[in-house]
């Protein structure tokens, strides 16, 4: 359903493994830190770039 929209699906993929732990972090109540909202801000924007949101 997916695939017209994102260019190159793996990047998609990499992008929510690497947020996941943050992902875990927020499921239990626990507060995120500064470095891991920057991490959160720049995958974000890697995957709107994956979907061609520049």
């Amino acid at each position: 359903m997916f695939e017209p929209v994102f260019r190159r699906p793996t990047f998609v993929q990499e992008s929510f493994q690497r947020l996941y732990p943050i992902r875990i972090c927020t499921m239990h109540a626990r507060m995120i830190t500064q470095d891991d909202e920057i991490y959160l801000y720049v995958e974000i924007k890697r995957v709107l770039s994956a979907i061609g949101i520049d």
